[in-house]
């Protein structure tokens, strides 16, 4: 959590990788973008922490399930790209 947290203040990328069907809660705030602008600064309030936020960070996750089914609030709150290919899809 402290490598994330050191990412969204200085706006690096963070990839999470191999996230299973349940996504631990502890990221929600990220993933709901719970920002608010304080003293004319932007901060994430991660838990009981306020994080700055740099505009610049990005989070992704990866999966290696097939075809993964997440929680309607988590599928509302995040863009899902497919990139499964099959050798007969590339042939069609």
């Amino acid at each position: 959590m402290k490598k994330i947290e050191q990412c969204i203040a200085t706006g690096n990328a963070v990839v999470l990788q191999n996230v299973e069907e349940q996504i631990d809660p502890t990221i929600e705030p990220i993933l709901k973008k719970q920002i608010k602008k304080v003293a004319g600064k932007y901060m994430l309030y991660l838990g009981e922490k306020e994080v700055l936020f740099d505009p610049n960070f990005r989070f992704y996750m990866t999966t290696k399930m097939a075809n993964p089914t997440y929680k309607a609030e988590i599928s509302t709150q995040v863009t899902l790209v497919n990139f499964t290919v099959k050798e007969k899809g590339l042939e069609e």
